[in-house]
């Protein structure tokens, strides 16, 4: 029996493809094929997961920042790099892979960001504006 699939992908892309299913076993490894692809697309949101236990990782610091790479996916994310400055004049830098457009507008004009807990190398961690909808993940490096 013909089989007509259409699947909604993030950023407006559509996959349609027909097949045909004559054995059960041909139909789960479309279907895993197309979880993949369907994990390849979305993957830099899994990181958003972990943001309400990240927020509770300490007390919010605010540190100093400066935007210097940003890049707007179709779905709406800025994938952006951050010089963070903390106080003891350390100057670290930050990955957030999936911030809004609205988080990074206020953190480029602003130059001010909070962290959840010290920002530290290695750490992933939660930032944005305490108290606002404007929250992310970053990795520190």
């Amino acid at each position: 029996m013909p089989v007509l699939i259409v699947l909604g992908l993030p950023g407006g892309y559509t996959l349609l493809t027909s097949a045909t299913f004559t054995r059960p076993l041909s139909f789960l490894i479309l279907a895993g094929a197309m979880t993949i692809v369907i994990c390849v697309v979305i993957r830099h949101r899994f990181a958003s997961c972990r943001l309400p236990w990240l927020i509770d990782a300490g007390e919010w610091t605010r540190v100093e920042v400066r935007v210097s790479r940003w890049e707007a996916r179709q779905d709406l994310t800025v994938d952006t790099h951050l010089a963070i400055r903390r106080a003891d004049g350390a100057i670290l830098s930050a990955r957030m892979r999936a911030a809004t457009g609205d988080l990074v507008t206020a953190v480029a004009e602003t130059g001010v960001l909070w962290v959840a807990g010290e920002p530290a190398p290695g750490r992933t961690v939660a930032v944005g504006y305490p108290g606002y909808p404007l929250l992310t993940v970053a990795r520190i490096s």
